[in-house]
């Protein structure tokens, strides 16, 4: 399959070709964007549902932060 992600780190959908295989295909690029959305989204689930799962029998692998790290301040133009 043309539009296939292999990794992660790509957006979802992989927009640049989509639009090419539309163009080349003829085919409505909003029906490709609609069905590239439900297993794009499908794979994020797994990957977010992976973590959770593998952090709550492993804690190990997800270790806490410090408080030092948990603490993030606010810029000034925001306070």
């Amino acid at each position: 399959m043309l539009c296939a992600q292999a990794h992660p780190g790509y957006p979802d959908p992989p927009s640049v070709l989509l639009i090419l295989y539309g163009a080349t295909a003829s085919v409505s690029v909003v029906q490709l964007y609609a069905g590239a959305f439900c297993p794009g989204f499908m794979l994020s689930s797994l990957y977010i549902g992976y973590i959770i799962i593998s952090a709550k029998l492993k804690p190990s692998l997800a270790p806490p932060l410090s408080e030092e790290d948990q603490r993030v301040d606010l810029p000034k133009s925001m306070k």
